[in-house]
């Protein structure tokens, strides 16, 4: 594997057994070291991931008092980015948490809002007050975007599904939870790529220098991130695809694996609480999975997309969620083209909140729910026990990767 993929590994592992034991996530790493046989190499890994040594995870549970900023807001639902959590004494501490609060605010708090919170941490944050800051900034344009699309469609269930297909978080999940699709509803991958394609699509009708197209796109993936609320996909896809185009703009090779390795260093090295975040573990697993399948089999890409990524979160689905749908496999590809036309006509009821827009948007809501309702008769697969299934599925993971990276096997169709 790549230089920075092993990085990354390593980086993750010591990130997770520190919230065991920082010594036994110094003994894992030294073992892992002696397998290493590049003297340089093993020394230029260490330098990478010295960083992770100097992690101390966030554990306390109780009364806390919180700095931060609102970075997502949909009705009473709330996710704010620490700075700084008050214990017994302020705590440097990076992360998010999403929590409900319907008290009423004479100081209107909305996405970009500085914010202090006080509250109860325990499995979840339970939050007794916030006293909103004055200060507003970029992330305000999220609420902005939700006001527009709300004055064009006047429909709860309408709205719901078109804000979630732009800025994900939908509401009423469990059609999309039974049928497979709800991460076309939550921001992943697949959104950014097709903001990315809108764009390039436009602005090479206008532009015809590729450089310059380049650089006009990049700026629109960074916005596309305040309306994501820098979710775990959305800030892995929207580098992933700012770093390829650099490379392209200097005509240099680059790896795609590695490449997405080393962004997934960054996040950590920037965000490490993220390791336990079922969006970044799932995120990543699944874009490693496809990535791996283009490398090696890019023949046959339309039927093994959907199918590396099903096997890549199957066993965190089973893990988190205790269930899982095959479905997914078969309407994702047929839902993805609908998903792009909603995206579009939501950025131009962003700009342009016009009523006519607004029905057409709502009409390809409307339907796209009714169809999956054809498919509510099979059932997603519950389990009461997952270790088994949580072995078994892991299994599949590794038998895959072997499978499909082996010189001596080749796909036939």
């Amino acid at each position: 594997m790549s230089f920075f993929f092993n990085v990354f590994l390593l980086y993750s592992l010591i990130i997770l057994l520190t919230y065991i034991s920082k010594t036994i996530a110094l003994i894992a790493v030294v073992l892992l070291f002696l397998l290493e046989k590049k003297s340089f190499r093993r020394k230029l890994i260490l330098l990478f991931i010295i960083p992770a040594f100097f992690f101390t995870p966030f554990k306390y549970k109780g009364e806390v008092g919180i700095n931060g900023k609102i970075i997502n807001k949909r009705d009473n639902q709330y996710t704010i980015l620490t700075n700084s959590i008050y214990t017994k004494k302020w705590n440097k501490v990076r992360k998010t948490y999403t929590f409900y609060y319907n008290k009423f605010s004479i100081e209107p708090i909305y996405c970009g809002k500085d914010v202090y919170i006080h509250g109860t941490l325990e499995n979840k944050l339970r939050v007794d007050y916030i006293a909103p800051g004055y200060k507003t900034t970029i992330f305000h344009l999220k609420d902005i975007a939700i006001k527009n699309i709300q004055k064009a469609v006047s429909n709860k269930d309408e709205q719901d599904i078109l804000i979630s297909s732009f800025m994900g978080g939908i509401k009423n999940k469990n059609l999309f939870k039974q049928t497979g699709t709800l991460h076309l509803f939550a921001v992943s991958g697949m959104h950014v790529y097709i903001i990315y394609f809108i764009f390039s699509f436009l602005i090479s009708h206008v532009i015809y220098k590729r450089n310059l197209r380049i650089l006009l796109v990049l700026p629109f993936l960074l916005l596309y991130l305040i309306f994501t609320g820098f979710s775990p996909s959305s800030v892995r896809a929207v580098l992933f695809l700012i770093t390829i185009n650099i490379f392209k703009l200097f005509d240099y090779y680059y790896e795609p694996l590695n490449i997405l390795s080393f962004i997934g260093y960054l996040n950590l090295l920037l965000f490490p609480e993220s390791i336990l975040n079922p969006g970044f573990q799932m995120s990543y697993s699944a874009t490693f999975m496809i990535l791996l399948t283009l490398k090696y089999n890019p023949k046959h890409y339309e039927l093994l997309i959907p199918i590396s990524a099903f096997i890549g979160v199957l066993p965190f689905s089973i893990l988190y969620f205790n269930s899982f749908s095959l479905l997914g496999i078969l309407l994702t590809p047929l839902l993805s083209p609908i998903i792009a036309i909603i995206i579009f006509l939501d950025i131009i009821l962003i700009i342009f909140p016009i009523s006519f827009v607004g029905k057409i948007a709502s009409f390809i809501a409307i339907t796209t729910k009714s169809f999956l309702t054809l498919f509510c008769f099979i059932p997603s697969i519950s389990l009461n026990e997952k270790i088994i299934p949580l072995i078994l599925s892991s299994l599949i993971l590794v038998f895959y990767i072997y499978f499909i990276s082996s010189k001596k096997h080749t796909v036939k169709f």
